[in-house]
């Protein structure tokens, strides 16, 4: 019989059964306590019933290939999470047992890792082994199987970015792009500065989901599921119709393809910190400078929430007293056109 009780902020299981000797263990998380009871009980079971346990044999290359197959693929973002968990494999040990993996495996790539990436691509990619875990435990038939990961400390996640580009950045990227890059990279870029789709998006981007007469582009397999139309430039609209001439079906660019072209691109013109994803960033926070009203952002975004499209909201302070100082301005001549019309009365 198992007893969890919460002691000086840690859970305290206590597991007794027959004439065995009590065994205890504390934990930070409840969840992590019920586990190990249930484990612990079902052990000392087989034990009693002189049923040894059933030995897993399962290396952590096996383990990704199934989790892989049976989980991650029906992911929309499979590619990234099939990257970040050949990534993690290869360094944990492929060919370890996947129960030989303990939580001090787990924080020693998590040390390593953050001495070259970010908290948040850390966070990321434990999240990412964690799910292969809890898959193997509750789906795999290994109940001797514990979750290394919940264990150690997650890196807190990192500050959300608010990076934007000035005029003089913009005007650069989109033209040394244009005669200095491959044709591919530099439609990506004025697509993602135009409309705010993102990198995903924009590289599936076929012929067919593009309205020239009307200049919409129908967006499909979104990351909320739901399709969206959304309208675009004239100069836009002209760039595709040069692109997809009928001997181009789409783009050949790979994610990372991408990705490296725009960090050569962006070093070579000494544009710092800027990252492809902030031209999203870029193009949803000037559609509130122009005017666009929540509800017209949020349809050409695709947020399903006011509180998730909020976060792309990056106005220039530049623009925010502009618009003071003529609503402001306007404000002041009404008064003083009222005070000439009443001195005028008198």
């Amino acid at each position: 019989m198992a007893s969890i009780r919460k002691r000086n902020h840690r859970w305290e299981v206590r597991v007794r059964r027959g004439n065995n000797p009590t065994k205890c263990k504390s934990f930070t998380k409840l969840a992590d306590a019920k586990i190990w009871a249930y484990q612990t009980e079902l052990e000392l079971e087989r034990a009693s019933a002189g049923i040894a346990p059933a030995p897993i044999k399962l290396n952590l290359f096996e383990a990704k290939k199934r989790y892989i197959d049976s989980i991650v693929s029906q992911h929309k973002g499979k590619d990234s999470e099939t990257y970040r968990l050949d990534a993690i494999i290869n360094r944990l040990g492929q060919n370890r047992d996947i129960k030989d993996i303990s939580p001090n495996d787990i924080a020693q790539y998590r040390d390593t890792r953050l001495k070259l990436v970010s908290t948040g691509t850390v966070r990321r990619e434990l999240v990412v082994i964690s799910g292969l875990f809890n898959t193997a435990i509750n789906e795999w038939n290994l109940p001797y199987l514990s979750n290394p990961v919940r264990g150690v400390k997650m890196p807190p996640d990192s500050p959300k970015r608010t990076r934007r580009l000035n005029q003089y950045e913009k005007t650069l990227l989109l033209s040394q792009a244009k005669f200095a890059s491959p044709r591919e990279v530099y439609l990506a870029i004025l697509i993602a500065t135009e409309t705010g789709m993102r990198q995903s998006e924009i590289l599936r981007l076929i012929s067919n989901v593009i309205d020239f007469k009307n200049r919409t582009i129908l967006i499909k397999e979104t990351k909320n599921g739901e399709d969206r139309t959304i309208p675009i430039s004239e100069h836009l609209a002209s760039e595709l119709g040069s692109f997809f001439n009928g001997t181009n079906s789409g783009f050949m660019l790979t994610r990372s393809g991408l990705q490296q072209a725009f960090r050569r691109l962006t070093k070579r013109l000494n544009i710092e910190n800027l990252r492809f994803h902030d031209l999203r960033h870029e193009a949803l926070s000037h559609f509130f400078e122009l005017g666009l009203s929540v509800p017209e952002v949020q349809l050409i975004s695709g947020h399903k929430t006011v509180d998730q499209l909020m976060r792309y909201s990056h106005a220039r302070v530049t623009e925010i007293r502009s618009k003071l100082d003529k609503a402001y301005g306007s404000r002041e001549a009404d008064y003083r056109s009222s005070a000439t019309r009443k001195v005028r009365v008198l």
